[in-house]
């Protein structure tokens, strides 16, 4: 498929299904829709999630020695070599679109589903702890954090949010469990609960990756997490909040290659990208970008900032919090302890 088929699909003027129908076609191969496929859970666990999103590729049915698997690209011999090894089967490749793959392993990979033995194990720890009648004090809590399942759950949640392109995960302490939450496309969704025997060392795991006070339980607090996931660096962005039944966490989620993008690749129309471009380039003036949560304002903002000449001008921004440090860009941190606001940042800056 070519680059302009592509960028023609992702814009929404060519159905991809209809490309991925006539992929199919011109190959010879079968032709699935994955939106209207019940595939069974047996039959997805025989290609691991890492393996299936790597390359694009969803196992649909198995018919004797023959894994039928669907494929965005399926004259890739490498990956078909690699899944016959894994699962044993001969690899029978059917077209799909890549939208039709990506739902599919959000689908069928769920967050809860690779957070299960994680829980069990929780629930283990907990049962045994009741059996022997012990009571866990808040250093022992704070020791074992570092478990491993505490680790493997917090890894999951963060890991499947990234997966599912979420701009935020909340922690919500809720009566009687936890509850998950991932904001998608603006939108905030539960995705699990978590027990709430365990709802103090995943709050206190989170403080640890973030850097912040674990016996702070009262105050709120701000920090951030480093996560690296398929080679890919994250930043989160980390806010903890004392409520009536316990203490919330949320994480926004930044990924600096999606973030720091050109005016090109926002949408715009050709007329209105040469409009916005003519604004930015006066040497006076405001532009107002408003929206609600995950709309793309800071987005718009960077993508802003890249296309001005930080070698001539000097730029200075204020934010709150910055969430990318920029090359040769001056960027102000918000810190009302210090009396640093927006407003007296604007004065000294006009100064």
């Amino acid at each position: 498929m070519s680059e302009d088929k592509k960028d023609l699909g992702s814009k929404g003027f060519v159905d991809t299904e209809d490309t991925a129908r006539a992929l199919a076609k011109q190959l010879g191969m079968p032709y699935v829709k994955l939106a209207g496929e019940k595939i069974d859970p047996q039959v997805i666990k025989m290609i691991p999630e890492d393996v299936s999103r790597r390359y694009k590729a969803v196992p649909v049915k198995l018919e004797a020695d023959s894994l039928y698997v669907a494929f965005v690209t399926p004259l890739n011999l490498p990956a078909r070599d690699e899944i016959k090894h894994i699962t044993g089967y001969n690899i029978r490749p059917m077209v799909a679109s890549e939208k039709g793959i990506k739902r599919a392993i959000n689908q069928y990979y769920k967050v809860e589903e690779t957070s299960r033995q994680a829980l069990i194990d929780m629930r283990m720890q907990k049962l045994k702890e009741v059996k022997n009648k012990k009571i866990v004090t808040i250093e022992e809590e704070i020791g074992r954090v570092e478990d491993l399942p505490i680790v493997r759950l917090v890894n999951d949640i963060i890991a499947g949010a990234i997966n599912e392109k979420a701009s935020d995960i909340h922690f919500e302490p809720q009566d009687p469990e936890m509850v998950v939450r991932y904001r998608v496309d603006g939108i905030l969704r539960d995705i699990m609960t978590v027990p709430k025997h365990v709802e103090l060392s995943v709050i206190s795991r989170i403080k640890i990756l973030s850097d912040l006070d674990i016996t702070e339980r009262r105050l709120p607090q701000d920090g951030h997490i480093s996560f690296k996931k398929d080679v890919k660096d994250y930043d989160l962005r980390v806010s903890t909040l004392k409520t009536v039944v316990g203490e919330k966490a949320v994480l926004r989620v930044l990924d600096k290659d999606s973030m720091l993008i050109g005016l090109e690749k926002l949408g715009f129309t050709k007329h209105d990208e040469d409009i916005f471009k003519s604004l930015i380039a006066k040497p006076y003036g405001m532009i107002l970008v408003t929206g609600p949560t995950g709309s793309g304002k800071t987005t718009t903002l960077y993508a802003v900032l890249s296309q001005m000449d930080a070698v001539t001008d000097n730029i200075v921004t204020i934010e709150n919090p910055v969430e990318y440090m920029l090359n040769r860009i001056n960027q102000i941190q918000v810190d009302p302890t210090t009396k640093i606001t927006f407003a007296t940042g604007l004065r000294t800056i006009l100064r």
